[in-house]
């Protein structure tokens, strides 16, 4: 997992490489910047070799 801030807001870019699959925890809602889909706080899956990028807006609640 990288994240990338800005102005704007945060940007988490989330790579699996182990062909093994595994799982990150969201701190607060955001969107797929992929899908446009918007993803819930909490455990997200992330399958083998998938990648994501996971916006979180400025203005969002930080916890």
């Amino acid at each position: 997992m990288a994240p990338r801030e800005s102005e704007t807001g945060e940007l988490w870019v989330i790579v699996n490489m182990n062909g093994e699959g595994g799982s990150v925890t969201l701190p607060r809602e955001g969107f797929d910047k992929l899908s446009g889909e918007r993803v819930t706080a909490g455990r997200m899956e992330v399958g083998c070799y998938e990648y994501r990028m996971i916006a979180f807006p400025s203005g969002s609640s930080k916890k």
